[in-house]
């Protein structure tokens, strides 16, 4: 494992050197004990570490100041009670819809593409942006490509995730699918889209939902469960989650589908208990998903998600409501 990352850290820091964009965040390449060679940019105001060894993006926050983003404390406790899929967390791409998994990767989990076969994703810089692309998805014949991109200042990040199917003859229907997991937040907020007078916007996407606190005009006010799990699927263009007093905010650049696929273009998820995908005493995470349009994708052709994340500062529930309507 030691030569694997050592050798994959050479090859990253080859790459960098290539693909430095003169202006703009910095992009610099350190090693970490656990996520292996990682890629970190700042603009003076955030920063971001993505680890392409483990496909993720492991930190985003102000810089000097904490991680927004929830990571799991000890992941070899978690390789050596589970096996197979490691729940490093941080921010991920998967394929949706997950119902096709069985039938396409032969099993319900883990995630195509994230199981014992690894998230070994290749980086490089491209005009600024970091370029993240998977290996071929088994069962798929595609693969995932991120581009993440930092603005010259502020908090703002965009991260375009395409699924592109590179080989096979029949039509699948595919979509991108990110999971961005933080430390549980006091409240959950999601800005509902305009639909059908008769269609409520909102609904539970598991046994069991999450806790609503009420609605503000446009605005769903959620919390997390006390002592199981919970998913929450909404058509929605913004999610929030406030975390202390720093509101972090996901907003979707692609139009949903929301008409064929109902509640599924965004969704929280809360596993606040010990699960088949938990190791014990870990502490409660949210999960923010956001999925694309799914598409029936033939050879050479895509489907993208495109996100925005921003981080403001929030005194407390209303405030936050407030930020969010203006989004």
């Amino acid at each position: 494992m030691k030569h694997f990352l050592a050798t994959l850290a050479a090859c990253l820091i080859g790459w960098s050197l290539t693909g430095c964009a003169a202006h703009g965040p910095r992009i610099t390449i350190a090693t970490d004990k656990l996520w292996g060679p990682t890629y970190i940019m700042r603009n003076g105001t955030i920063k971001v570490v993505i680890a392409p060894a483990i496909g993720r993006i492991m930190s985003y926050g102000y810089e000097g100041g904490e991680n927004m983003l929830w990571h799991h404390p000890r992941p070899e406790d978690y390789i050596k009670q589970f096996g197979g899929f490691i729940n490093w967390g941080g921010d991920k791409a998967w394929i949706w819809p997950q119902e096709d998994w069985p039938l396409l990767a032969g099993r319900s989990w883990p995630p195509p593409g994230d199981g014992p076969e690894g998230a070994l994703c290749a980086a490089r810089i491209e005009d600024g942006d970091l370029i993240l692309t998977s290996a071929p998805v088994r069962g798929y014949g595609a693969r995932i490509v991120r581009r993440i991109h930092m603005e010259k200042t502020g908090t703002a990040v965009r991260i375009d995730t395409s699924v592109d199917r590179l080989e096979g003859s029949a039509p699948l229907r595919m979509a991108a699918w990110n999971n961005t997991q933080v430390p549980a937040p006091s409240r959950l907020y999601a800005r509902l889209l305009p639909v059908a007078p008769t269609t409520r916007p909102y609904g539970a996407l598991a046994e069991e939902s999450l806790p609503i606190s009420g609605e503000d005009g446009s605005i769903l006010v959620l919390t997390m469960p006390a002592s199981s799990y919970g998913k929450i699927g909404m058509d929605a263009d913004v999610i929030g989650a406030l975390i202390g007093n720093r509101l972090f905010l996901i907003q979707s650049l692609t139009p949903p589908d929301y008409h064929a696929r109902p509640h599924e273009a965004m969704q929280f998820y809360a596993d606040v208990a010990e699960s088949a995908h938990r190791s014990p005493d870990l502490g409660r995470y949210l999960e923010m998903q956001t999925t694309g349009p799914i598409k029936s994708l033939l050879p050479g052709e895509s489907a993208t998600l495109s996100v925005r994340w921003r981080l403001l500062p929030a005194e407390g529930s209303r405030q936050a409501i407030e930020l969010m309507k203006r989004q």
